[in-house]
């Protein structure tokens, strides 16, 4: 530190906005902002008369790397939780949510997020499939990362079918399963689905779902991308290419049925299967 070489009052607005952005960096654990931010505050006024401006701004870019760092230790922990649930050693399910807490802080989805997966451990401990299923169609509405929950629904459905799955397939679009009047159908290997209920899943209003009967033709428009698709054509058109489909769109009990990993990635969705319970979900996994 330079000293007597800049006035009062440049050394306090230094020490002024050093508070104020590291106010701004979330708290990695425990009481959010407090401890971090009163670190911050005094490590910023010990320095206050110096003039190297990089010294503030290299507090708040370590913020960011630390709150990178604290995404990645979450999802981790989110991943060993999955795996702990699944293989039924609810004692480490335990300790992981605990873990999960402290790091997560006060944030309100989080918590309730957390909460659930509490209860879900519990009804899953009490061999209590109804309420799990439940908790686990809850949780897919609040959670991004869904890739395990998926799988622990599926074997859940699979325990309360002993005697066999039912071939019915299971849609879901972002956590949200998706209602039918006409039943998706497994087709030659691959899912096809009523068009129009599942574009409209994915945020596309009905009127930019346009159905042509002389041609037997469908068209879909959202967000400047348009797909065709032809009953019994195996050729669809994207935007301004044709794309060849594994299976043709076919008309089933008054509704076109398509294709829905195409569909989902044609609008830039994620579709995976999930085989544990006949589950195919679109959007983030």
């Amino acid at each position: 530190m330079r000293k007597g070489t800049k006035p009062l009052l440049r050394a306090l607005a230094l020490a002024c906005l050093a508070a104020l952005l590291l106010s701004l960096v979330p708290a990695w654990a425990g009481e959010p902002g407090n401890t971090q931010q009163a670190q911050g505050t005094q490590q910023a006024q010990q320095g206050a008369g110096s003039t190297d401006a990089t010294s503030v701004t290299g507090k708040v870019y370590g913020g960011q790397e630390k709150q990178e760092k604290l995404e990645q230790k979450i999802a981790e922990l989110r991943a060993k939780l999955e795996e702990a649930v699944n293989a039924g050693r609810y004692a480490e399910a335990w300790a992981l949510l605990r873990k999960l807490r402290e790091l997560q802080g006060r944030e309100e989805t989080a918590q309730k997020v957390l909460q659930l997966r509490e209860e879900l451990v519990a009804a899953l401990q009490a061999n209590d499939l109804d309420r799990a299923e439940q908790l686990l169609l809850q949780i897919l509405k609040l959670e991004k990362n869904r890739k395990g929950l998926y799988k622990q629904l599926g074997k859940i459905w699979r325990e309360r079918h002993r005697v066999g799955m039912p071939e019915k397939v299971s849609v879901f679009v972002e956590g949200q399963p998706v209602k039918f009047d006409v039943e998706p159908a497994i087709i030659d290997g691959r899912t096809m689905i009523p068009l129009r209920r599942v574009a409209n899943a994915l945020g596309v209003p009905d009127d930019r779902v346009k159905w042509d009967p002389a041609t037997q033709t469908v068209t879909v428009e959202n967000n400047g991308t348009a797909v065709t698709l032809k009953v019994g054509d195996r050729t669809a058109i994207l935007g301004n290419r044709a794309v060849t489909l594994d299976v043709p769109p076919q008309v089933v009990n008054g509704r076109t049925l398509v294709p829905l990993r195409f569909l989902g990635e044609a609008f830039g969705k994620q579709v995976e299967w999930y085989p544990e319970g006949n589950i195919v979900a679109v959007g983030q996994q």
